[in-house]
C-alpha cells in the first residue's frame, strides 16, 4: 500500500484494508481509507465502498477471457445477474481484438489459454495507450508459482484461485474497481 500512496496517479484510490489482525492503527497508518476485521460480511463491505464510492447506475461491460466454456457461461451468468453486459473471448488474442473495438469496464482473465495466455495478454494490454487502465481480475486454476505472482502483481488488480473462491467474495471485488474506475475515469 505505501507504493500504491507513493504513485500521484494512485495516491488518491481509498484503500479499504480487510485483515485477520486486530490493528487498525496500522492499517490507517499505512493510509488506508478504512479498516475492516476479519470474518466480514458482504453488507460491511459495501457499506465502506459505497461511502468512498457511490455506486454508478450505468450498466458495466465485463469481458470474460476464458477457454473453458462451462467455467464462461458460470460467470457470464453470474455476472448478468448483477445487470452488467458480458463480452466474451476465448483467448488473450481475440480479447485484444475485441478490447480496442469496445473497451470493457472490467476484465475476468484466465491465465492459460491457447494462442495467447494470459501472461502475454496483461502486458500487452498494460503498453496499449487506450487500455491500459482497465481493471484485471485473474481467475485462475494454474498452481501458481511465486514468479507468477510476482510477475502479475504489478499488473493485475486481484488473482483468485480457480475452485477455491467464493463468488460473493468475486462480484464484491467486481464491484469494488468498478466504482473505483469509473469515480477516477467518468
Amino acid at each position: 500500500m505505501t507504493e500504491l500512496k507513493k504513485n500521484p496517479q494512485l495516491q488518491h484510490i481509498p484503500v479499504i484494508m480487510l485483515s485477520m489482525v486486530a490493528d487498525q492503527e496500522l492499517g490507517y497508518a499505512l493510509g488506508s481509507a478504512d479498516y475492516l476485521l476479519k470474518p466480514i460480511e458482504q453488507a460491511q463491505i459495501l457499506r465502506a465502498l459505497q461511502k468512498y464510492c457511490p455506486m454508478k447506475q450505468d450498466n458495466y461491460v465485463i469481458m470474460i477471457v476464458e477457454d473453458d466454456p462451462m467455467t464462461c457461461d458460470l460467470n457470464r451468468d453470474m455476472l448478468q445477474r448483477h445487470g452488467w453486459q458480458v463480452i466474451l473471448a476465448n483467448n488473450g488474442k481475440t480479447a485484444l481484438a475485441l478490447a480496442e473495438k469496445q473497451p470493457p469496464d472490467l476484465i475476468l482473465l484466465d491465465l492459460i489459454m491457447p494462442e495467447m495466455d494470459g501472461f502475454e495478454f496483461v502486458t500487452r494490454l498494460r503498453r496499449h495507450q487506450t487500455l491500459k487502465t482497465i481493471p484485471v481480475i485473474v481467475l485462475t486454476a494454474k498452481d501458481m508459482t511465486q514468479a507468477d505472482r510476482t510477475y502479475l502483481t504489478d499488473s493485475v488488480n486481484a488473482i483468485f484461485q480457480k475452485g477455491s473462491y467464493d463468488r460473493d467474495d468475486l462480484s464484491t471485488q467486481l464491484q469494488e474497481l468498478l466504482m473505483i474506475t469509473h469515480r477516477q475515469y467518468p
